[in-house]
């Protein structure tokens, strides 16, 4: 089971590699009314929560332009607040990728506001596509060891996904999401929503604001894109920024520059390995230590390598593993770090993320730019040149250009980058912050992708959501936080020293393959 596991995360990277035109209508009147009798409250449980919490599964119109055709289900999880008053205006959490399930968020939440959700509700909401409400999830089937990553196999698993669904995932965009959003506040009776999103959610969370303004009171936005912002075209930049600042703590640190002093040198070399495509490199399953090979090229180095720097400490082994597979022709550190994480794709509804990205992104990139970006990257642009030959044969719908706009706002925000982020940097998260009046731009110094956990960080979410002032938000406390160490060897920060007879050691043993 586990070597089919690590084949099914390789194939994973090699097709769903991660990372709008003009119509003019209105957005459909609620159908809440006219649905109440198809709204079911039930107990349910979710991941990482040990009591019940309540289910409100709604049946709402697949396309929302034709209310009375096709439903679908929409599931939002409701925590109770904690004291027996609760307020109307409850947190709303709304999880990334495109495609992540906020239902899968439940113990974050709950440890994330427990202080606010004394008396507030705490909305884990599926948008449409992903975790309980009629997930588009691509059936991967079975792969031997040996991964084939052609053009033709990926376009072979695509045609196997889009024929697997009984839905038309045409309408399954951002625009569709946020009208299932406010018919629940609708039904429900909720004021007004506080929005935490991550990521990708902090795009649906500004979607929602754009479209009912005066339906929100507060929102955190922890990696944040700009709903204008196409995330297709910053893959190259992004990367690139973070790989960049990695080279230079490297270069920076003692114990790192005198270990891999030639660490940017080795990962375009390495880089240039995997772009010999089809050359098979071997490795062992860290787990069930069984052989495999992997199929080489650019894409596939380019998604692997964006694993490690979501997080600041896969970071900091990064350098370790590079020399390993560089020097030593040892590539099970890289696996062992890479796999740790999956695919950038893990835990996604791909059918999810395709509908929304390739209406909304692939749709409106510019080629050109795109091009001249790509020339410059240190990846390539593999990650969006694919995204778009995806997107090509996924069946899209034309959308509201409001979705693909600036958002500009009076909505008091708190709007949270990680200095080392290669996804969603903190030049992107001060884009947002310019066009929302009342914010306050907070940056992780030391954090990679999502910093509402970073330090003290949560008391500051608790104290904002309660007063909603951006003005005297104090983040001194935020100051002591370092670099994790960086690895110098499998003893991690600490070389391991070769035992010999006179009782000496040897530094270099430190960076030799066991």
């Amino acid at each position: 089971m586990k070597q089919k596991k690590l084949s099914s995360m390789f194939r994973a990277v090699n097709f769903f590699l991660l990372l709008g035109l003009f119509l003019t209508y209105l957005p459909a009147k609620s159908a809440a009314s006219e649905e109440k009798n198809k709204i079911k409250t039930t107990d349910c449980h979710v991941s990482g929560l040990k009591t019940a919490v309540q289910c409100v599964q709604m049946s709402l119109p697949l396309d929302w332009q034709k209310p009375e055709g096709k439903k679908i289900t929409v599931t939002a999880v409701i925590i109770s607040a904690l004291s027996s008053h609760s307020d109307s205006d409850p947190i709303v959490i709304l999880a990334g990728g495109p495609g992540q399930a906020a239902s899968d968020f439940g113990e974050f939440a709950t440890s994330m506001f427990r202080k606010i959700h004394k008396n507030k509700d705490i909305i884990l909401f599926d948008l449409r596509g992903t975790g309980l409400s009629t997930p588009l999830i691509c059936p991967q089937g079975e792969e031997d060891a040996e991964i084939n990553s052609s053009e033709q196999r990926q376009q072979e698993l695509l045609k196997e996904c889009l024929a697997s669904f009984d839905v038309d995932v045409r309408h399954f965009t951002s625009y569709d999401q946020i009208q299932d959003m406010e018919a629940f506040r609708t039904y429900m009776g909720y004021s007004q929503f506080n929005f935490w999103g991550g990521s990708f959610g902090t795009r649906i969370a500004q979607h929602y604001i754009h479209f009912y303004p005066n339906n929100v009171r507060s929102a955190i936005m922890d990696g944040a894109i700009s709903s204008g912002h196409n995330l297709i075209e910053s893959f190259p930049v992004s990367s690139d920024y973070a790989l960049n600042i990695l080279f230079e703590n490297c270069k920076n640190d003692k114990s790192c520059n005198d270990a891999f002093p030639h660490f940017k040198a080795d990962f375009l070399k390495m880089q240039q390995e995997f772009s010999v495509k089809n050359i098979k490199i071997s490795f062992t399953d860290p787990v069930s230590w069984t052989a495999h090979r992997l199929k080489t090229s650019d894409s596939v180095f380019t998604n692997l390598i964006r694993g490690p720097l979501y997080n600041a400490k896969s970071q900091a082994v990064l350098p370790f593993a590079v020399d390993q597979a560089v020097n030593f022709k040892n590539y099970n550190p890289f696996i062992a770090l890479v796999s740790g994480f999956g695919s950038s794709t893990s835990g996604i509804a791909m059918g999810s993320m395709l509908s929304v990205l390739c209406a909304e992104d692939a749709a409106k990139i510019n080629k050109k730019r795109l091009m001249a970006l790509s020339k410059k990257s240190l990846t390539r642009g593999a990650a969006a040149k694919t995204f778009i030959k995806i997107c090509k044969l996924w069946s899209t719908k034309k959308i509201p250009e409001k979705i693909t706009q600036h958002v500009k706002s009076t909505v008091p925000i708190l709007v949270l980058s990680g200095r080392l982020d290669p996804v969603t940097p903190p030049h992107l998260g001060q884009e947002v912050a310019d066009n929302f009046i009342n914010s306050k731009h907070i940056i992780a110094h030391n954090n990679s992708h999502i910093s509402s956990g970073y330090s003290c960080m949560p008391d500051i979410l608790n104290k904002f959501f309660a007063d909603l002032d951006v003005k005297n938000i104090d983040v001194k406390c935020l100051d002591h936080v370092k670099l994790p160490p960086f690895a110098v060897g499998f003893g991690g920060p600490v070389a391991l020293q070769k035992p010999s007879s006179a009782g000496g050691g040897n530094n270099d043993y430190c960076k030799r393959p066991l």
